[in-house]
């Protein structure tokens, strides 16, 4: 398992920053001495799963409540949860109401009214997560054989999901250099296990699987769908080994099976803002949003934004390597993964690319922090654009580049390329430090400028109006290696990404100039 779920487990996924929403609202302190009493249950749980708080409030009386959070960082006060109004209590200060279990690490949660609150209850929803393994402990296969993959729903790692007997498992093969064909389903048994009889490809070769645990909405749960790392079998000609053997530890756990060969066909909160790294939204007055996408209830890469004024579109994923992109607890991550046929090494490129929320001209801005895992050669590239929303999730030589970074690096490169013109416009901003520290990236595309932001503020601009599109764009963020060459780990986790249109705030029309050269290649 990657070494980032160390880092989120000690606090990294605490969850994302908006100055678009009103402010904290506190609660009237009661100075009752009636005990008051919060209980959550399940205490096991996953971001979008229904929770059960129940309890009573420090004074008697029927009382509207409503849930509040706090971040839990100096400064921070008690904010009320969005759609968090839950009903009233009873004559006696008693309630009980069901509400989704918040993505978010290490954030405290309470009931208020207005005569006082409830003890607070520190929210810790554990990550999904699901793992690929060929039964038999090898990744090789024989040319044209079956062999068993079995899809652990709730591994041991890092204290992991329980199991949700039932949920639909669909095991995909990579087609193409990146896209995923469905060859089969099952639902995951008792033990969180689905198993799968998979037939090889009939020549040598290498074929790449993943899992995805798809949506779970029994039971008044709203958890999104949720995909493994790619998955490496080496398909040989002659087998090495006893490779369709399942192991006695993986047969001892129940599952239900279904049976797929390669022919199968495809199957179709108010929150507050750090004053270190301020945003070019709020300087500007850009609220409000066309979209933000926020992850912060459970929804699957796909989800529409959790708010904005038009509220449609979803991302698409792509890779050509080990990586992923993944809700992960507050926030989309997106890993280079590992090659589990040596147990070491990454390499590819994984893409996210936002469908059916495009504008022409207007504002984007990013919240990312990034990691290097693995001490090894060399570095991915992380790499966020507008791009063009004719391109779907294919490469495109005419796009803007919001920002362009490595995860340790100290460069911040900006600039946009023009297929047409045949010519590509940058900047470079030298002595950027991240690491693990979220940062704030934004443009602004109107129609005779591009500006570019960093901690929300100008740092370059271009009038050359041959570097504007002049077409819809999307956001597109990518994590690109060096080819299939294998690099060191690496994370990038963005807390939110926005959009917003050109009818509020100020335009910004200063920075430092960028230089032009000839694009050269076409992506």
């Amino acid at each position: 398992m990657p070494l980032l779920l160390v880092g989120l487990a000690a606090g990294l996924g605490q969850g994302s920053a908006d100055a678009t929403q009103p402010s904290a609202r506190a609660a009237t302190a009661s100075t009752s001495a009636r005990s008051s009493s919060l209980k959550v249950s399940p205490s096991v749980y996953v971001a979008g799963q229904r929770l059960t708080f129940s309890g009573t409030m420090p004074n008697r009386g029927v009382q509207k409540i409503r849930l509040q959070f706090n971040m839990g960082n100096a400064g921070n006060g008690w904010t009320d949860v969005e759609r968090g109004r839950v009903g009233s209590t009873t004559r006696t200060g008693a309630f009980r109401f069901t509400f989704p279990a918040p993505a978010m690490l290490n954030v405290s949660w309470r009931v208020a009214s207005a005569k006082g609150y409830s003890p607070a209850k520190v929210m810790q929803a554990r990550w999904q997560e699901v793992t690929l393994t060929v039964a038999g402990g090898t990744d090789t296969a024989t040319a044209g054989s079956t062999f068993t993959v079995v899809a652990d729903t709730a591994p041991d790692v890092f204290q992991g999901p329980l199991p949700i007997e039932g949920r639909t498992v669909a095991l995909q093969k990579r087609v193409g250099t990146d896209g995923w064909r469905t060859i089969g389903t099952a639902q995951a048994g008792a033990a969180g296990l689905a198993r799968f009889a998979v037939v090889a490809p009939g020549k040598p070769g290498t074929a790449v699987y993943r899992a995805v645990e798809r949506n779970w909405t029994k039971n008044g749960d709203k958890i999104g769908w949720f995909a493994s790392y790619p998955h490496y079998v080496d398909v040989v000609k002659t087998s090495a080994s006893s490779s369709s053997d399942e192991s006695a530890a993986t047969s001892q756990r129940s599952t239900t099976t279904t049976t797929t060969s390669e022919s199968t066909t495809t199957t179709a909160a108010s929150r507050t803002t750090s004053a270190s790294t301020p945003t070019a939204s709020t300087t500007y007055g850009w609220a409000p949003a066309l979209f933000d996408f926020a992850w912060e209830s459970g929804e699957s890469l796909s989800s529409g934004p959790a708010r904005g004024t038009r509220l449609t579109g979803g991302w698409k994923d792509t890779s050509d390597g080990t990586g992923r992109a993944s809700h992960h607890n507050g926030g989309i991550e997106i890993d280079t993964g590992w090659d589990n046929r040596d147990g070491y090494g990454s390499h590819g490129t994984t893409t996210l690319t936002l469908a059916k929320n495009s504008q022409t001209y207007g504002r984007w801005e990013f919240r990312m922090r990034s990691e290097v895992e693995e001490a090894g050669p060399g570095q991915h590239t992380i790499l966020m654009q507008l791009v063009p929303a004719s391109a779907g999730t294919g490469c495109s030589a005419t796009s803007i580049t919001v920002a362009k970074v490595t995860a340790s690096g100290t460069t911040l490169t900006v600039g946009a390329s023009s297929a047409k013109a045949g010519t590509s416009w940058t900047w470079t901003k030298k002595g950027v430090k991240r690491g693990v520290t979220p940062h704030n990236f934004a443009v602004e595309v109107a129609r005779n400028h591009i500006t570019w932001f960093y901690e929300g503020r100008p740092i370059a601009t271009t009038k050359n109006t041959k570097a504007i599109p002049g077409v819809p764009l999307t956001p597109r963020m990518s994590m690109v290696g060096k080819g299939q060459r294998k690099t060191s780990e690496t994370q990038a986790i963005y807390d939110w990404v926005r959009g917003f249109t050109m009818d509020h705030g100020s335009q910004v029309r200063r920075g430092h100039g960028l230089s032009a050269k000839s694009l050269g290649s076409t992506c």
